[in-house]
């Protein structure tokens, strides 16, 4: 799978880059997509990938290959190869940090951590590991939930179990933001991990199991065997062989499983505790030629035990001076008040930081309230001054209807008088003229007669 992919990379970077010569430099884009198999799982791919580059790397710009370094590092702690010094990913992060570029520097600050950790150097690990989540940006949720699962493990192997609990919680939920499948369930086997050192069996059991149902049904025969071999090792501390014996018959599908250091660590402490020495006594004589302090620690003991349980004392005196050796080297390597200080250091820093951000919100919000207050008083005054001014318009049109009443009240009082006037006037007229006409005074029938006309229409109007 891995050759078909790096085939398929090569096919497709001549027709991404038709104009590149064979000896260009690597384009960026050449480089991302190593970026994207690394991401995906694919590290054998990508290691190849950036192998084929290497040349084309000495005369590219400095950008891209600090990248191309970046990436380098990136490959060679996924392969879980040894680092034999922080030179390099030093001048990536330092490069990265001049140039500004925050998503670069916070992946950059993160490996140097884990660099700084596989080194023996808990306590700047810890303060690269809290510098990375800091800047870390919104859209590298996937990088965050590796931050905390490293400061969890880091923790850990610091006897620092709670805090180890509190990261892992939040490795978690930045997996299920990402959507990250795989460090969702490692995750929860860390949670799990973490509730052992509590010694809290029914969380940790509850978690191991929620752990290997989420991987079973990815499909994922290797996160799977995963988490049943961690599993089957608990259920060995408990007594519980029948289900540590379902769990390493589960882990051991996965070819090449029972090769790896954790899991022989496991099925030899299974032998040992059934009675099967000489199947313990193997695994552990493996697991002797392993690297790694831990590893070798657990097989000198076991050794040791074995030994002695067959008789051979000296034998078992040997492992178990070989043992002890290997806890002082352990010890040395322990700096847990130095990572309590600087946790704590941290945690204060950012009570701090949050203690001003919460000032400055205050603040914020103090003046966003006088400008509501101030805003309100004068929009009051406005209404006030509004009413009082259509208040006053509609007294004024009160008073001017109460006139023009009273006007037109007056001038029906006149105009009825002076009808009553004109009445009386024509009764007048009528008797004058009625007495005109006996006296057959033509003359004044006819004035009589013009003004009780007149009279008639003034009356009309």
């Amino acid at each position: 799978m891995n050759k078909t992919l790096y085939t398929l990379c090569l096919l497709l970077l001549p027709m991404l880059f038709p104009a590149c010569g064979d000896d260009a430099p690597a384009p960026p884009s050449a480089l991302q997509s190593a970026d994207i198999l690394l991401e995906a799982g694919h590290t054998g791919s990508a290691t190849e990938l950036l192998q084929s580059l290497e040349n084309d790397m000495r005369q590219a710009p400095e950008a891209t290959r600090m990248y191309y370094h970046l990436l380098t590092v990136k490959a060679t702690d996924k392969a879980r190869l040894p680092h034999a010094s922080d030179s390099l990913i030093q001048a990536v992060v330092e490069y990265y940090q001049q140039a500004g570029d925050k998503p670069r520097l916070a992946e950059a600050t993160y490996y140097r951590g884990k660099i700084y950790h596989s080194l023996g150097d808990p306590a700047r690990a810890l303060s690269d590991f809290q510098r990375a989540a800091e800047l870390s940006d919104t859209t590298q949720l996937r990088l965050r939930g590796l931050i905390y699962a490293q400061t969890g493990n880091l923790f850990l192997h610091q006897d620092m179990y709670d805090q180890a609990l509190h990261m892992h919680r939040r490795a978690c939920h930045y997996a299920r933001l990402a959507n990250d499948s795989t460090g969702l369930v490692l995750g929860l086997r860390d949670i799990g991990r973490a509730f052992t050192t509590l010694e809290q069996p029914d969380s940790a059991l509850h978690y191991y199991r929620e752990a290997a149902g989420l991987a079973r049904s990815l499909g994922s025969q290797k996160l799977e065997s995963t988490v049943n071999s961690e599993l089957g090792g608990y259920y060995t501390e408990l007594g519980n062989y029948g289900e540590a014996r379902r769990c390493l018959q589960t882990a051991l599908r996965q070819p090449g499983k029972g090769d790896t250091p954790a899991t022989l660590s496991v099925l030899a402490g299974y032998y040992a505790q059934t009675g099967r020495l000489d199947s313990a006594e193997l695994c552990y004589r493996r697991l002797l030629a392993a690297p790694g302090l831990l590893h070798r620690q657990a097989a000198c003991q076991g050794l040791g035990n074995i030994a002695r349980q067959k008789g051979d004392l000296p034998a078992a005196l040997a492992y178990f001076d070989r043992y002890l050796a290997c806890t002082d080297s352990l010890d040395k390597l322990e700096q847990t008040e130095a990572v309590r200080h600087i946790n704590a250091l941290y945690n204060y820093q950012q009570y701090k930081t949050e203690n001003q951000n919460l000032k400055d919100e205050n603040r914020k919000q103090g003046k966003k309230i006088a400008l509501i207050t101030v805003y309100v008083m004068v929009m009051t005054a406005v209404f006030i001054t509004h009413y009082q001014y259509l208040k006053a318009q509609e007294r004024k049109r009160q008073l001017q209807s109460l006139k023009i009443k009273q006007a037109q009240e007056e001038q029906n009082r006149q105009s009825q008088e002076q009808l009553e006037r004109n009445k009386q006037k024509m009764e007048e007229l009528e008797q004058a003229l009625q007495e005109a006409t006996k006296a057959n005074d033509r003359a004044a029938q006819t004035l009589l007669q013009s003004r009780k006309e007149w009279m008639e229409k003034s009356n009309a109007q």
